[in-house]
């Protein structure tokens, strides 16, 4: 027997008998976070979640995490102790770059004073209702739809705690929200075990793939040359006819030396959501996609700021918070400038861009990366400037041998990073079935009191 559901809830037009539609608003009284803001985060304290970590890829939604945990001073909690979420309540972001994070919260399943950090709404509970369940069915789109259905972005989707509780949740009887979430426990930790097994093969492969591209940056190819020692610590000895080279050797003069992007009072108030000219940023190196850009400028801005056009070829270096990443700027790419969080310089001959690249980024080896740790300054985060790049020491094999190096590299990093995606397919398909299962379970299409 079956009643009808008329919530608009995409894929449930019937439910089993005995379940109810009830509003959100019904089952929580709802808060806010604590008035804080990322300045005030320290190593102890109180324990705080804000929406950063509530978007953080180990918040599963059903499990606090050790890692969603912050800490500020304990004045602000005194201030309001009304953002102390207890045990079964749950934190929602307020605020989501993407549509696909729109509704993302963390739930509180331990017995330990956890307050809500900044950009955030907390839910807690009114009724008797079994809210692991209700963790559950918050990850699937059977709920998410209601808040996803009527969002605008204006720079970040935003959620509102009148929108919240204009949203409707499927609730059982509670003995089959206990049996249910009995079977999703059971079958989720199997599906998560998997997982994390291809997680420690990726990481095998990727530390492997690392240790390939250092020794031969290094070491070279032939494992027979002559040795010297180069009186560096970072790199130890190196092939007789390599040298060690400062960057700042390694970049052309004039227009092609390093320099750091425009401050960001420059660009502020001149962006435009689609231009002429792109801005590129930090996400475009450490994605290596050059496609993608949210912000724009005019004729008239770029005009402004040409001394910042980033050109084919010209090296690319992340500064402010993920550091020791590079890439060699694509050709056929539209034209634009870097933002404040770049810099930029143009090779002189000496060393080949692709073997730049293998030297230098993080993902690749750890010889420039660190050195840069070493050097940077920053209380909140590590940053770089002109003067810290320049100074960094890199092992120059003449470029015939670099050309070697690098078809040998790509050829063995193609192989491994080939292994590697299929990992992250079989990944993404146990994913995509957990989330089926959890649907499923969430909105009675099968019966987990005789599945087990």
């Amino acid at each position: 027997m079956t009643t009808e559901l008329n919530e608009g809830i995409p894929g449930v037009n019937e439910l089993p008998a005995g379940w109810k539609t009830v509003p959100i608003k019904f089952l929580f009284s709802f808060g806010k976070g604590l008035s804080i803001t990322k300045a005030d985060l320290q190593d102890d304290g109180i324990n705080v979640i804000s929406y950063g970590q509530i978007h953080a890829k180990w918040n599963t939604g059903v499990h606090l995490h050790s890692e969603l945990i912050r800490h500020v001073n304990s004045e602000f909690a005194d201030e309001n102790p009304y953002a102390l979420v207890p045990v079964n309540g749950f934190i929602f972001a307020d605020t989501s770059e993407d549509l696909a994070g729109s509704g993302n919260c963390a739930y509180v399943d331990e017995d330990i004073p956890v307050y809500a950090g900044y950009h955030t709404i907390t839910l807690k509970s009114k009724t008797g209702t079994n809210n692991k369940y209700l963790a559950y069915l918050f990850q699937t789109d059977a709920w998410r739809y209601q808040i996803r259905k009527d969002l605008t972005r204006v720079k970040v989707y935003s959620i509102s705690q009148q929108k919240l509780r204009t949203t409707y949740a499927l609730v059982p009887p509670a003995n089959i929200q206990a049996s249910i979430v009995s079977f999703l426990d059971e079958h989720c930790a199997a599906i998560d075990s998997a997982i994390s097994k291809h997680h420690q093969i990726i990481e095998k492969l990727e530390e492997y793939r690392k240790a390939v591209i250092t020794q031969a940056v290094t070491k070279g190819l032939n494992q027979n040359v002559e040795m010297k020692d180069c009186s560096d610590k970072w790199f130890g000895n190196i092939p007789a006819e390599w040298t060690v080279k400062r960057l700042k050797y390694l970049f052309q003069t004039g227009d092609g030396q390093l320099k750091i992007g425009p401050f960001g009072s420059a660009l502020k108030g001149k962006t435009i959501e689609n231009g002429p000219y792109k801005i590129y940023n930090q996400a475009n190196v450490i994605q290596n996609d050059f496609s993608i850009s949210r912000h724009y400028v005019s004729d008239e801005t770029y005009d402004e700021l040409k001394a910042y056009t980033v050109l084919p070829d010209d090296v690319l270096f992340t500064m402010m918070g993920t550091i020791g990443k590079c890439q060699i700027m694509p050709h056929n790419t539209q034209p634009g400038i870097m933002d404040s969080h770049l810099l930029k310089a143009r090779l002189n001959g000496f060393v080949l861009p692709e073997y730049f690249v293998y030297a230098y980024d993080k993902d690749n080896t750890d010889i420039i990366y660190n050195q840069l740790i070493f050097m940077t300054t920053g209380s909140i985060m590590n940053g770089l400037n002109s003067s810290i790049i320049k100074e960094i020491r890199m092992p120059v094999p003449p470029v015939e041998e670099q050309r070697r190096i690098v078809s040998y590299l790509d050829k063995m990093c193609g192989k491994i990073d080939t292994a590697i995606e299929k990992h992250n397919q079989l990944i993404s398909k146990l994913q995509e079935y957990k989330q089926s299962l959890i649907y499923n379970a969430v909105t009675g299409k099968i019966d987990c009191t005789t599945e087990a």
